[in-house]
């Protein structure tokens, strides 16, 4: 179907390291290298790398030749250091940066890195300083303009009460960059805790929308719609409603309150897509639109499995 390969093109950014499958870099990276060879490939998008794994990274591509069979270059997103004081954010960069240099230089032909993610100092944060975020930015702007691969800096922003300021922030500053930087919404986790409301997703993805500020998820959305897990011990939100909010909103500003009935109630059969596009019960949105939103806007997700979504896609009748 059309409208569903549109909505699915690149969005899942495979963080087979992370929880709760806790894989090896030596099995996440042979899983990431088979699923370019998946029937829905062009559904992948990168491949979760943190910075400090770089140099175990260097080692398995060396002895194991992981990519070779790859007729294009293996995507990769880097998770650079973070700290708490912004006093000490340059020299923990210049670090990060000499093992993302080294790592492109060794497989140049190989692997692309187009996208870094952090989380800024938490000193931003606690201090309750808005504009100190802009000093980051400049700071991350400068330090990898020298890697002419990166086309998106992702900034994750907590949920706090004043996280539109740090999201207007980041709006203005793109104003003269292109969208160069972008939001990460932490979705999910490991502990019922981490689990954000619905409320709070919704108002950050008003918030977002209403900045024209390209985003991605991350965290708890392996499956497409709520879902109960008992390893977590709480109810998991869905990507299909999540990212179904995303689309409705940046299109034509949806309301927080329609955002979360979405949510939390929606399942498989409140969604279907068609050769056309993509319904959502009395909303539709048209294929251009979906492409034009998810090429500027609506970038992806971490996810700790790519091959779950999917399956869950076939066994409920959706692909």
């Amino acid at each position: 179907m059309k409208s569903l390969n549109i909505f699915m093109q690149e969005l899942l950014d495979y963080a087979g390291l992370y929880p709760p499958t806790n894989l090896t870099l030596q099995e996440s990276l042979n899983n990431f290298s088979n699923y370019y060879f998946h029937k829905q490939k062009d559904w992948l998008g990168n491949f979760i790398l943190p910075v400090n794994k770089i140099d175990e990274t260097i080692l398995i591509l060396t002895e194991q030749n992981t990519f070779q069979k790859l007729n294009n270059k293996a995507c990769f997103s880097i998770i650079i250091s973070n700290c708490e004081n912004i006093s000490d954010y340059s020299n923990i960069l210049e670090n990060d940066i000499l093992l993302i240099k080294k790592l492109i230089r060794q497989f140049e032909n190989k692997i692309i890195v187009n996208s870094i993610e952090f989380f800024p100092p938490k000193e931003i944060f606690k201090s309750n300083n808005s504009n100190k975020i802009i000093d980051i930015l400049n700071v991350l702007l400068d330090k990898f303009s020298s890697i002419e691969s990166i086309n998106q800096l992702f900034c994750e922003i907590p949920f706090i009460d004043n996280m539109d300021q740090y999201i207007e922030k980041i709006s203005n500053f793109n104003n003269n960059y292109s969208n160069k930087f972008a939001v990460k919404l932490r979705t999910g986790g490991v502990t019922p805790a981490q689990i954000p409301p619905a409320s709070q997703i919704a108002k950050a993805i008003r918030i977002c929308a209403e900045h024209k500020v390209p985003v991605k998820a991350t965290a708890g959305l392996h499956v497409p719609v709520p879902n109960d897990n008992r390893h977590v011990g709480a109810r998991l939100h869905g990507f299909l409603n999540i990212f179904s909010c995303f689309l409705l909103c940046y299109e034509n500003l949806m309301s927080i309150e329609n955002m979360e009935k979405i949510i939390l109630e929606y399942s498989y059969s409140n969604f279907k897509f068609t050769e056309n596009g993509f319904r959502i019960e009395d909303h539709f949105i048209s294929n251009e639109k979906m492409t034009e939103l998810r090429k500027s806007f609506i970038k992806s997700f971490g996810t700790c499995s790519f091959i779950e979504p999917i399956d869950h896609l076939i066994e409920n009748h959706i692909l």
